[in-house]
């Protein structure tokens, strides 16, 4: 209980931090009032590089909180990640058995970008939350119903779609997709009936130049995409070909080439984990691939990290007994798992000086994400040599 009511308490400060700043709620705040009032949401001029990047059938999502003053909407949107947040340490609970410690430590080191998430207000933990839609598909190996759910939401940065890839073929399943279609059309449908009479393709144009809007309107250099904050492996390999800022196209394309490697990889390496340990690699990599794989993304991680935690823990106290070469392995997986995180968490500029900002150029929350899910391999393997 009292894991549970540290993490209560840290709530507070979370929503402290969320209703005082939320500067990319903000965004969506102004693009659903400017669509309200007959405007247009994508009006670069109006707007400047902080202009909606998200697609049109998104807007009307946003429209409720419009009806109030942007400082009560920031603080019902705080409130709203938190009831996000809690679903999903529910979940992880529920799903894998944590013990409340390992789950409170965890959560605790991944508190830094918690916050960061709660400073931006952006739709991060919402994709976080839709992600546990797809646990019960991944086992049946045909998405359905909630992963349709799953990738409407995703549609808001297109690169989170990446977990269906673990649907292999099988993923082009028409009834899914239809589905996926109709909550698009649904959720768009107030853009025609209610606001100016525009076509889909004019939506679709301004949403396009709203995409591109930062690089057309900041200077070299202030764009940021290459900069330390991007901790995708796209940006990783954009660095080191030195791929300039201004080429959006280069930095997605080998994004895209990013994510083909790791899904291969992963499509092979997990082939023998069970189905919600193969859905936790696919969310963990999610953004690693991320053209744009800012600090508060890595959350997704978060889900393999107390689950690997977690086991390694419990097994290091299970063979302890057992003989000294199962007991030195049990101590470098568990080493490795508390390393894994600190890698995603902690290596920072701020927290290591120069020698932080050159791992983070090297796209170090990537790294990390690989060494744990290589550790969840290890323990699974072991696992199964055990019995």
């Amino acid at each position: 209980m009292m894991a549970y009511a540290l993490i209560a308490l840290s709530f507070i400060a979370l929503i402290r931090t969320g209703s005082a700043v939320s500067m990319d709620f903000e965004v969506y705040y102004r693009a659903a009032a400017e669509w309200l009032q007959g405007g247009n949401p994508y009006d670069v001029a109006k707007f400047g590089f902080m202009v909606i990047k998200q697609p049109p059938w998104f807007i009307p999502l946003f429209t409720p909180f419009a009806l109030f003053s942007l400082p009560v909407a920031k603080i019902i949107w705080a409130i709203l990640q938190i009831g996000f947040l809690i679903a999903v340490l529910k979940k992880l609970q529920r799903e894998f058995g944590l013990r409340p410690w390992v789950l409170a430590g965890t959560y605790f080191a991944f508190y830094g970008l918690w916050n960061v998430q709660f400073f931006l207000g952006h739709i991060s933990i919402l994709l976080l939350w839709s992600g546990f839609y797809l646990i019960s598909d991944f086992k049946t190996g045909v998405p359905r119903r909630r992963s349709a759910l799953a990738a409407f939401i995703d549609t808001a940065k297109v690169f989170t779609l990446f977990p269906f890839l673990g649907f292999g073929i099988r993923l082009f399943n028409l009834r899914f997709i239809l589905k996926v279609l109709v909550l698009i059309a649904l959720t768009a449908s107030p853009l025609f009936i209610f606001g100016p009479a525009h076509s889909p393709l004019h939506w679709l144009s301004h949403w396009r130049e709203a995409m591109f809007s930062s690089g057309a309107m900041l200077p070299v250099g202030q764009l940021g995409t290459l900069g330390r904050e991007n901790q995708g492996f796209g940006a990783l390999f954009a660095r080191i070909l030195h791929v300039p800022e201004t080429d959006p196209g280069g930095l997605a394309e080998l994004s895209v080439m990013a994510a083909m490697c790791l899904a291969v990889l992963w499509s092979i390496g997990s082939k023998n984990l069970p189905a919600r340990d193969r859905w936790l690699g696919w969310l963990a990599l999610t953004p690693c691939v991320q053209p744009l794989a800012w600090f508060h993304l890595f959350i997704l991680a978060f889900p393999v990290c107390v689950v690997v935690m977690d086991r390694s823990f419990m097994r290091l106290r299970s063979v302890h007994k057992a003989g000294e070469f199962a007991f030195h392995r049990a101590q470098w997986q568990t080493l490795i798992a508390c390393i894994s995180v600190l890698l995603i968490t902690a290596v920072t500029e701020k927290t290591l000086g120069a020698f932080g900002l050159g791992l983070e150029l090297w796209s170090i929350k990537s790294f990390g994400v690989l060494c744990v899910l290589g550790n969840l391999l290890w323990l699974s393997s072991a696992q199964a040599q055990s019995g």
